[in-house]
C-alpha cells in the first residue's frame, strides 16, 4: 500500500479506495467485530436486553455495571456499522484516489474521509459515469 500513498494539500493522504478498503477488511473491521462480539456475550451473560426503542423511551434500562456494558455495546455497535459503511464506500470508489486522514477512533487507528470530501468523490464519480455514457 505504501506505493499508492500520495500527499495532497492540507496534510491529507490520497489513497486508492481499494487500499483503504483493504485496510478496513484486514484490521479495522476484525478489531471492531471482536469487541462487538465480546460485549454482546457479556451483555447476554448479564441478562441485558435493551433495544434502541427501550433507550429512546428510557424503559428497561439496566443499572450499574450492566448499564456500563450496555452503553459500551451500543457505542461499539455503532462504530462497527460505521466502519462497514466506510469500507463499502471505499470499495465503491476502489480505483479513485481518496483524500483521507489518519485518525484514532473507537480504540483503533484508521483512515477516515470527511463528509465534504466524500461528497466531492461521489460527485466526481457520477460525472465520470455520465461522461462515459455520453461518449
Amino acid at each position: 500500500m505504501e506505493e499508492h500513498k500520495q500527499k495532497v494539500k492540507g496534510g491529507k493522504l490520497a489513497l486508492l479506495g481499494s487500499d483503504a478498503a483493504q485496510d478496513y477488511n484486514s484490521r479495522v473491521i476484525p478489531f471492531l467485530q471482536k469487541k462487538y462480539e465480546e460485549l454482546r456475550k457479556l451483555r447476554s451473560k448479564l441478562g441485558v436486553t435493551t433495544t434502541d426503542t427501550d433507550r429512546a423511551y428510557g424503559i428497561n434500562a439496566p443499572r450499574g455495571y450492566a448499564r456500563e456494558v450496555d452503553e459500551k455495546f451500543d457505542r461499539i455497535k455503532g462504530a462497527f456499522l460505521r466502519a462497514l459503511d466506510d469500507r463499502d464506500f471505499f470499495l465503491s470508489a476502489s480505483r479513485q484516489r481518496i483524500p483521507v486522514e489518519f485518525s484514532y477512533e473507537d480504540g483503533i487507528a484508521r483512515f477516515v474521509i470527511k463528509a465534504e470530501d466524500k461528497a466531492k468523490v461521489v460527485r466526481e464519480r457520477k460525472n465520470l459515469d455520465l461522461s462515459r455514457r455520453q461518449s
